[in-house]
């Protein structure tokens, strides 16, 4: 990109030009030495605004921090309640969102993605149901399968209030991965007798990442950075990310949204 920079007019070199391509350069895929001898002694990264699109690529990366760079481009996002009538059971405050008692929902993000690898990022605020220590899900739903509505997961079958074939997730059960309806392998966890054996790979506070790749037509997963065994593959038409309850007992569910990004 430096070189093709450097055969542009003066104007497209200018610092506030130059920041708006470092913003789709894949920093934090860079060896540090590469960085460090390489990108930032370059003449056009010694402006401001190009030390902190660099700064800020690397803390999302080290640190997952929820910078302008995460931040949702080309508009506003977040929660699609409009016309979902939960009542009183959903509700959102800013990026959280939370699953009161007796929710069985699916809310999608305000987001459409029909091209190219996308990350999507949320947070594991609460989650208890009861007894039962886990009731959540994370994923993709097709454009094409209808509004968001209740759903219910039995067992190891899944019943939602929806076309089950364009559903792609990650459960947080066993870190089950559904494609389609579908389970996908066996789970990334055992079957135990508590949170402390079942979930302590997948532990309130866990950072969930979503990676959505269009023209693979799949979907992989992430916890706290260790990638999910199963990929939930298949996928047909635009997709909306979009996270779920699926237990009406006990204590309320949150899940916050932390980030959503292109990658190429």
């Amino acid at each position: 990109m430096m070189l093709w920079l450097a055969a542009q007019p003066a104007e497209a070199r200018e610092p506030d030009e130059v920041a708006k391509l470092l913003e789709h350069i894949r920093f934090a895929t860079m060896e540090r030495a590469f960085i460090t001898q390489r990108v930032q002694p370059h003449e056009l990264m010694q402006s401001m605004s190009a030390y902190k699109v660099l700064a800020e690529a690397l803390a999302d990366s080290c640190f997952g921090a929820d910078t302008a760079r995460s931040a949702p481009r080309g508009g506003s996002c977040g929660w699609l309640l409009e016309g979902l009538d939960c009542g009183d059971k959903v509700t959102a405050e800013g990026r959280v969102l939370t699953f009161k008692v007796g929710a069985y929902r699916l809310v999608r993000l305000d987001k459409l993605i029909s091209s190219g690898k996308w990350e999507i990022g949320f947070e594991l605020v609460a989650d208890r149901a009861g007894c039962r220590p886990a009731a959540t899900v994370f994923g993709l739903v097709a454009r094409d399968g209808g509004p968001p509505v209740d759903f219910d997961l039995k067992g190891s079958a899944i019943s939602l209030g929806l076309d089950m074939n364009n559903t792609y997730m990650l459960r947080r059960h066993q870190r089950l991965v559904y494609a389609k309806g579908t389970k996908v392998g066996e789970g990334d966890g055992p079957e135990g007798g508590g949170e402390p054996e079942s979930y302590a790979q997948f532990p309130v506070g866990s950072l969930v990442r979503i990676i959505a790749d269009m023209d693979k037509r799949e979907a992989t997963f992430s916890i706290n950075g260790t990638a999910v065994t199963a990929v939930a593959r298949g996928i047909s038409g635009p997709v909306y990310p979009f996270v779920g309850s699926y237990h009406s007992a006990g204590p309320d569910r949150a899940i916050a949204f932390k980030h959503l990004r292109r990658l190429a």
